[in-house]
């Protein structure tokens, strides 16, 4: 495991299978850690076969049918594209048909939350994205995975917002690769890496819950027990953030 945690600290990974193995090993150090008949042990390992499932069914890292799809030449102009994305983010709905964005159409209250402005150094919403000038998808993609990060940052992970976030920036990243040619193989990797991490990250069973919450209480370093690195999905969004999963 300390070899593990100098990879980390050193950003010295391979592509996708440290993202499973990282994955894994949270659940197996869950499942570890509890007793076989409790609720966070069966959701480890609910959450170990969705994963499982999830990674030999999709088709995220068809790299070359990927790479192909983005070299395609597309007529539509840059503005036009532009409006394309920010409308696509604005009237997304979840399956319950649910709109995702209503809580980033504006900043929170600076009466009601004043610690938001604390924590977030750069805050920015929907309105204020519709009213800039944006040259390129690129720039607007900035903005827009600022004002998820900031929502992320903010806010607890397993919270309405932070899954809303996680679903929102899955969708810029899907629709970002269709509507630009990035032919840098390691800004696929990534983004296809952190639609997969969002996908275990937000399953529900068949009872339409979310059984994440079951690892929310774990610390980051155990002491006395049979591992020295606790995985959680916080540890490991942060390192897709970093970069760290890469060739």
């Amino acid at each position: 495991m300390s070899i593990i945690k100098d990879k980390m600290d050193k950003g010295i990974y391979k592509p996708e299978q440290d993202i499973i193995e990282d994955l894994d090993r949270m659940f197996n150090n869950a499942k570890v850690y509890n007793i076989d008949e409790s609720y966070k042990f069966k959701y480890a390992s609910r959450l170990e076969q969705a994963l499982a499932n999830k990674y030999k069914t999709t088709h995220v890292f068809h790299y070359d049918e990927t790479v192909a799809q983005l070299r395609s030449d597309c007529d539509r102009t840059v503005t036009h594209k532009i409006s394309h994305l920010i409308q696509s983010i604005k009237t997304h709905t979840n399956y319950h048909g649910r709109t995702l964005s209503t809580a980033f159409l504006t900043l929170p209250s600076k009466i009601d939350y004043p610690d938001y402005y604390e924590i977030i150094q750069k805050p920015i919403d929907i309105r204020r994205i519709e009213s800039r000038q944006y040259s390129s998808i690129n720039e607007l993609s900035s903005d827009l995975k600022l004002m998820f990060d900031n929502a992320l940052l903010y806010n607890e992970p397993g919270s309405m917002i932070y899954r809303d976030a996680l679903n929102l920036q899955r969708l810029l990243i899907e629709k970002k690769r269709d509507l630009t040619r990035d032919d840098s193989v390691q800004n696929l990797v990534c983004e296809l890496l952190t639609c997969l991490f969002i996908e275990t990250f937000n399953y529900e069973d068949q009872n339409g819950q979310c059984i994440n919450d079951s690892f929310s209480e774990l610390p980051e370093q155990a002491e006395n027990e049979p591992f020295d690195i606790v995985y959680t999905f916080d540890m490991i969004r942060e390192n897709l953030d970093q970069r760290r999963y890469r060739d």
